[in-house]
C-alpha cells in the first residue's frame, strides 16, 4: 500500500515541478503555451499599466514560491 501511495505522491510533485519549469519558460520567452494559466496575467495588463515590466516579471518568477510559503504557512497554523 505505502508503495501505491509513494508513487502518486512522486507522480504529483513531478507534475508540479514540470509545471513550475513550463511556467519559467513561458516568462522567459514571453510565450503563452496554451495551458490555460495566462487568462489572470493578460487580464492584469489592462489593470496595471503603470508596474513597469521588469517589476511585474520578477513577481510572476516569485509566484511559485509564494504559493509553497503560503500553503507550508497555513499547514502549520492548523496543526
Amino acid at each position: 500500500m505505502s508503495n501505491i501511495s509513494d508513487t502518486i505522491k512522486q507522480f504529483s510533485m513531478n507534475s508540479n515541478l514540470i509545471e513550475y519549469e513550463l511556467d519559467q519558460i513561458e516568462i522567459a520567452h514571453s510565450v503563452d503555451l496554451g495551458r490555460g494559466n495566462r487568462n489572470q496575467v493578460e487580464s492584469d495588463e489592462s489593470y496595471y499599466p503603470q508596474i513597469e515590466l521588469d517589476i511585474r516579471s520578477e513577481a510572476a518568477k516569485m509566484a511559485p514560491h509564494y504559493e509553497m510559503f503560503y500553503s507550508l504557512e497555513k499547514t502549520v497554523r492548523r496543526l
